[in-house]
């Protein structure tokens, strides 16, 4: 699950979204999927093109995407492996990417990937899921690769 990007741009208003607020939406949605015993990816937020902005607001969502992250940390290091964490921050930078890379991953606005920043985050994915052991099934198709815990059951 990646859910909260959006919510950083609020951050910025007056009267905006609190992080813990979105924070505690995103545990929610873990939560939700986890009574159907289902493990859960996070994904932490990636730093949005306009974190770099000088000033107040800025300075809020930096703290915010920071809190929020801090938080699915704290949710997959205490959830007994039914939370993967994939860092999407650590390796996805933005405003650390160079021009070439930040063209091709990211949309103009700075916070959404482009098809080919998409697929990087794909892989991110992915490699959070063979870390944890968890194996592809089958060969993948248009749809995408399924991933269990049990190769048995493929």
């Amino acid at each position: 699950m990646l859910a909260g990007t959006n919510d950083l741009g609020s951050m910025q208003a007056r009267g905006g979204r609190k992080p813990i607020d979105v924070l505690v939406d995103v545990l929610a949605l873990h939560a939700f999927v986890h009574a159907a015993n289902v493990t859960t990816v996070a994904v932490t937020l990636p730093q949005p093109a306009f974190e770099a902005v000088s000033g107040r607001r800025h300075a809020t969502v930096a703290y915010g995407r920071a809190t929020i992250n801090y938080g699915l940390h704290a949710l997959a290091a205490r959830s007994n492996a039914t939370v993967l964490l994939a860092e999407a921050d650590a390796e996805l930078a933005n405003l650390d990417a160079s021009e070439s890379e930040r063209v091709r991953r990211w949309e103009r606005d700075g916070v959404h990937f482009t098809p080919a920043g998409y697929d990087e985050l794909g892989g991110v994915v992915h490699r959070t899921l063979l870390r944890a052991g968890v194996q592809p099934c089958g060969t993948g198709n248009a749809t995408g690769t399924a991933f269990i815990r049990k190769p048995a059951q493929c």
